[in-house]
């Protein structure tokens, strides 16, 4: 997916899934995070919430101002916690792309 410099709005989207990539319900996690790293490495951890009620393993975190600041290939890592479990998913890319 690319998205566009300093967008706001864009929901960034992601499943959660187990070692069988089996989507993992997340409904009753008390910590979601997405963590975002920019082109140049920066990390920030943003506060997800589920997608739909979390049965189907999708989280999202939308795009405020100041996020998407850098044009490039980002990385995504997201972090469930629940009472059993704090899993951490492998990490996906997106690109953003500059304005003209």
């Amino acid at each position: 997916m690319a998205l566009q410099r300093d967008g706001i709005g864009y929901a960034i989207t992601v499943t959660i899934n187990d070692e069988n990539e089996s989507a993992v319900d997340v409904s009753g996690a008390s910590t979601l995070t997405m963590r975002l790293q920019d082109p140049s490495g920066n990390n920030t951890d943003k506060t997800a919430v589920n997608n739909t009620d979390g049965t189907d393993g999708k989280i999202k975190y939308v795009t405020v101002s100041g996020d998407l600041d850098e044009a490039g290939r980002w990385q995504v890592q997201c972090n469930v916690i629940d009472a059993s479990t704090n899993r951490w998913t492998t990490k996906g890319h997106f690109h953003v792309v500059a304005n003209l």
